[in-house]
């Protein structure tokens, strides 16, 4: 699952299809909750709960992570839907992974000098930079 990240003020929504492979006689389901990778916690919304499948279903169900948007050049970051503790079922898969996508434009640096004097080839230049580049960036 890969969403784009988005701008500050924006949501997106990072969904995942929990997919019952055949029909139980009762109800069945689990919980799900999901797990920090290389992603900060305000990126997204944390979130956990139950999924319930009524008896004799095939019907899909889904895990629905808000992802909040920023403008900040970052990495990619990662996360992980866990499903555990099956009631009547056995899990096949219980890991998704949510892949957010940085969207932002990296800063630019631009350089200047008001006056500078001396000889091209034996005088040096000294240029100070500070780097806006976020610490994930550096």
């Amino acid at each position: 699952m890969t969403v784009a990240e988005g701008n500050i003020g924006q949501t997106t929504n990072a969904t995942f299809n929990v997919t019952p492979r055949r029909q139980s006689p009762e109800y069945y389901g689990g919980l799900h909750h999901r797990r920090r990778h290389r992603s900060r916690s305000r990126d997204y919304v944390a979130k956990s709960g139950t999924l319930t499948f009524p008896a004799n279903s095939t019907t899909p169900q889904t895990i629905t992570i808000v992802v909040n948007g920023d403008n900040i050049d970052e990495m990619n970051e990662t996360f992980t839907v866990n499903f555990s503790n099956p009631v009547h079922a056995t899990i096949a898969n219980g890991t998704g992974t949510g892949t957010i996508n940085d969207d932002d434009n990296p800063p630019t640096v631009a350089f200047s000098l008001a006056s500078s004097s001396g000889a091209e080839s034996v005088t040096p230049a000294n240029l100070a930079v500070a780097s806006p580049l976020s610490p994930a960036r550096r």
